[in-house]
C-alpha cells in the first residue's frame, strides 16, 4: 500500500524560500598577528549550555566563548602559572560537565615549544576561574583534535550543523598572507548536509517536496521542518502494524504515531525546541528507516 502524508502548511514553504540564499550570520574578530593555528575557532556543544562557538585568541592567551548570535558568552584568561615560559599553547575540550560536575567551564591546556630553547610539554586542566584541577609534566595530547574534523566533541569543519541550521565558516585574511587572519565569518546555508558514509540515521538533502523516483525508499520531508512533516513510503504486503517513532538525539522516545490508511500528517508538538530529532518508520517491530530531522520553527 502506498501512502503519501499530505502537507498543507504555507508557512514552511515560505520559510524555505526566504532561506534559499547564502547570508552572513555573524563574524568574530581575532587579535592582530593571529593565524588559523594560533587562533582556531570551532563549534562545541556543552552539556547544559547547548551549542557555542569557541575561539582561542592565541596572542592574548584568551578563550572566548560566543553564543550563536555573535554575543560574547564568556571570556577566559589562561592562568599565568602555565605561561611563565612563554610557550606555544593548544586548548581542547572546552566543556561544562566533563572534568567535574559543578557546571563551571573547564578546558584542557597543552603547552609546548619549538626546537629553540625546548622544554618538556605539559598538560593542564583548568576551570574558568583559574583553578587547576589536573597537571602532568612531560606529557602531551595523543592526537590533535583540530585535524579530526567532525569528531564527537568539537566540530572544526568549514561546513557544519550548529543545532539550528547548516553553516559555512570562512577566514577573512589580512592582505595576501593566510598566516595573518582578521576574523572568522559564519554564513547561513539554505540546505542541509547530505550524508555519504552513514547508517540509517544519516541526514538527507532538504527540499520542500520529495523529488526522488524510488517508491520503495521511505523519506521524511521537508527537512528542515517547521510544524508539519510528511512521509513518503510503501508499506509491505501483509504487514501487521506500522508506526513512526520520534526520539531526541540521546535516543529518548518522545512520541509514537500509528501509520494507517487514514494517517495524513504529523504535527510537530509546540513544546519541541529547535534542533535535531530522529524520526523512524517501524514496521512489524523492525526499523525500516531513520532520519535526522531539523526542526526550525519561526
Amino acid at each position: 500500500m502506498k501512502k503519501i502524508l499530505k502537507f498543507t502548511s504555507v508557512l514552511i514553504f515560505a520559510s524555505l524560500l526566504n532561506n534559499a540564499q547564502i547570508s552572513l550570520n555573524s563574524s568574530y574578530t581575532v587579535s592582530q598577528n593571529s593565524s588559523a593555528s594560533t587562533s582556531p575557532m570551532y563549534l562545541t556543544k556543552f552539556t547544559s549550555l547547548g551549542y557555542k562557538y569557541v575561539l582561542l585568541d592565541g596572542p592574548s592567551k584568551t578563550i572566548k566563548i560566543f553564543n550563536l548570535n555573535n554575543s560574547l558568552f564568556s571570556s577566559i584568561q589562561i592562568p599565568s602559572i602555565a605561561l611563565s615560559s612563554n610557550p606555544n599553547i593548544e586548548v581542547n575540550y572546552v566543556s561544562d560537565n566533563l572534568f567535574d560536575l559543578d557546571n563551571n567551564i573547564e578546558y584542557v591546556l597543552y603547552t609546548y615549544t619549538s626546537s629553540v630553547n625546548p622544554f618538556p610539554p605539559k598538560t593542564y586542566i583548568f576551570k574558568d576561574n583559574g583553578t587547576q584541577i589536573f597537571y602532568k609534566d612531560s606529557s602531551s595530547r595523543v592526537s590533535n583534535s583540530s585535524t579530526n574534523g567532525n569528531n564527537v566533541f568539537s566540530n572544526y569543519d568549514n561546513v557544519f550543523f550548529d543545532g539550528l541550521s547548516t553553516k559555512l565558516k570562512v577566514i577573512k585574511v589580512t592582505g595576501s598572507q593566510f598566516s595573518q587572519i582578521n576574523r572568522y565569518e559564519i554564513y547561513n546555508l539554505p540546505g542541509v548536509i547530505p550524508c555519504i558514509q552513514c547508517s540509517a540515521t544519516g541526514t538527507t538533502i532538504g527540499r520542500p517536496e520529495y523529488q526522488g523516483n524510488n517508491n520503495s525508499e521511505p523519506l521524511f520531508y521537508p527537512n528542515p521542518v517547521n510544524d508539519q512533516i510528511k512521509l513518503k513510503y510503501d508499506l509491505p504486503k501483509n504487514y501487521k502494524s506500522a508506526e513512526i517513532r520520534v526520539q531526541d538525539m540521546q535516543g529518548k522516545l518522545l512520541e509514537t504515531y500509528k501509520v494507517t490508511s487514514d494517517f495524513d500528517f504529523i504535527y510537530v508538538p509546540s513544546n519541541y525546541t529547535n534542533g535535531l530529532y530522529l524520526y523512524s518508520l517501524v514496521v512489524d517491530g523492525a526499523v525500516i528507516k531513520t532520519e535526522k530531522i531539523i526542526l526550525s520553527k519561526n
